[in-house]
């Protein structure tokens, strides 16, 4: 079974949200954000959102939560762009939603080992202790640039420890993985803006 990382698409004719990365938000803390004014170039939002989180539509989070273990939803602080606070009129900001979208980030609490194979890159973080920080052979999509997972490369996990979770994260690292069930369903269910990329494998010894 193939694992997936998750995230929105960076179609700029979407709107998208801007959020300083390194927030907590593991023991309920809202995350803040406001609406990216460079990337985005339209104002439609969409059911998932570029940015450094995983935001999506509530609805859909519920959903998912629903159908799927285990994932948590995160809140969000909405506060002005800068560009929106000076703007004599916001109606020309083209890139500002009109809309008003009950939207929240989702995450996994869920930590699982990686087998030995794995090929990852490590560092270490303010706190002294050894991160994840990317994952070597993993499919990227950067703009319109797509490389394809290398093969053998990437991370594994085993069957075991991942059980029946279809959400989930590997030890030092907090990126959103999910398997090939949830990206089946979502796929189906024709959500917008979202994409799946290709980081590794789970083993069944």
């Amino acid at each position: 079974m193939k694992i997936y990382k998750i995230r929105g698409g960076n179609n700029p004719i979407y709107a998208s949200i801007h959020a300083q990365m390194g927030q907590p938000y593991e023991k309920g803390e809202y995350i803040k954000v406001t609406w990216n004014d460079y990337h985005s170039k339209g104002n439609v939002i969409p059911d998932f959102l570029y940015g450094g989180y995983i935001v999506c539509k509530r609805e859909i989070a519920i959903e998912l939560n629903q159908i799927f273990n285990k994932i948590e939803i995160g809140e969000l602080e909405w506060h002005k762009n800068p560009k929106e606070i000076v703007a004599k009129d916001i109606r020309r900001l083209k890139w500002l939603p009109k809309e008003e979208v009950d939207l929240v980030h989702i995450y996994s609490k869920i930590n699982i080992p990686i087998l030995p194979q794995s090929t990852v890159i490590m560092s270490k973080g303010n706190d002294g202790k050894d991160w994840i920080k990317d994952y070597i052979g993993e499919e990227t999509l950067f703009g319109t640039k797509h490389t394809p997972r290398e093969l053998g490369k990437g991370i594994f996990i085993d069957k075991r420890e991942l059980g029946d979770f279809d959400f989930f994260r590997i030890e030092k690292s907090t990126f959103l993985l999910c398997t090939e069930n949830v990206k089946k369903y979502i796929e189906k269910r024709g959500f917008s803006n979202v994409l799946f990329l290709e980081v590794g494998d789970v083993i069944e010894n």
